[in-house]
């Protein structure tokens, strides 16, 4: 599979999902620019990805990352955009948990 053909697959899997992403990164500056030696695929996904992609693969990662948004962002975050999207996703539980304080983001 070629670069290309990878980068169709990932945009087609996110798209086919309703994930609204963006290519950043290595790739994006190959595509727009001057090719460079690295060839890696950076997507900018929405932050209730995080918590979809852990229903599918259970992960601390995604949730201590998740965790850290509504630890610094919290009261910016548009919980009516949030609950929406998670109840479109089924990871409402998850996101009330994150509000709620019981899951916590990982201290450094």
């Amino acid at each position: 599979m070629t670069e290309r053909e990878l980068l169709a697959d990932c945009l087609r899997r996110l798209n086919g999902l309703g994930l609204p992403c963006m290519l950043t990164g290595s790739m994006a500056s190959n595509f727009w620019g001057v090719p460079g030696t690295t060839h890696d695929l950076d997507f900018v996904l929405s932050f209730l990805h995080k918590l979809y992609w852990n229903s599918i693969t259970p992960s601390e990662r995604q949730l201590g990352d998740a965790a850290g948004i509504v630890a610094v962002q919290g009261a910016e975050l548009d919980r009516n955009h949030l609950e929406h999207w998670a109840r479109e996703l089924g990871v409402t539980t998850v996101l009330r948990d994150l509000h709620e304080g019981k899951i916590r983001p990982k201290s450094t």
